[in-house]
Order: structure tokens, then sequence, then C-alpha cells
């Protein structure tokens, strides 16, 4: 399911997740500051169900974080190929022969070394 989402809609869900743990955190955070000060502890089911909720959506934050990063580099990828073969068509087309070829050259030296 995460695989079809855009980067758009992935960067939506890992906000909404980051919140999301942020806000289980600081209940939690709460609840232990309660029980040091003032000796009231929280019911341990709550604690538990809490403490696993957060757990979870800290592997989905995670896992959207590793998606993320892959689409976007493979975006970045994609983009340079894409700009590549046009600036080549564009060269090709604009410059003269001899010129284009002997930029070529240079640029193939480049990528070799």
């Amino acid at each position: 399911m995460l695989d079809k989402m855009t980067i758009e809609e992935l960067e939506e869900r890992y906000d909404e997740l980051g919140e999301a743990c942020d806000d289980l955190q600081l209940s939690l955070d709460r609840s232990a500051g309660l029980a040091a000060e003032k000796g009231i502890y929280a019911p341990c089911e709550w604690f538990a169900t809490t403490k696993h909720t957060l757990a979870q959506k800290r592997r989905e934050y995670n896992t959207i974080a590793r998606l993320l990063s892959r689409k976007k580099k493979e975006e970045k990828k994609t983009r340079a190929k894409l700009f590549g073969a046009v600036f080549i068509d564009v060269c090709r087309a604009t410059l003269d022969h001899e010129l284009f070829m002997t930029v070529m050259n240079k640029a193939k030296a480049l990528q070799e070394d």
C-alpha cells in the first residue's frame, strides 16, 4: 500500500505520524511524571496499549522515512537521466557536429575517470 503512494502523500503521512508519536510520548511522559511526583499511576492497560501504539507508529514512521528516501533518490535519478538526454539532444541540434563531438568526447573522458 505504501509503495503506491506519491511522495506528497508519504510526506503528509510522515508528518501525521510524527505528530501522533509526539502526542503519545508526551502522554507517557506525563504519566511517568505523575507517578514519580505524586505516586499516581496510570492504569496498566492504558500504559501498555499506549506504549504498543507508540511502537507501531514509530515503526511505520521509520518505514515511511526509508521509503521516502528511496523514492526521492529514484525521482532524482530519473530527472537527471531525462535532463541529460534532453541536454544532449539540444546540444546535438544546436552545435555543429565537430563541436558536439568534442564536448561529447570530453564528457566521456570525465565519466571514465
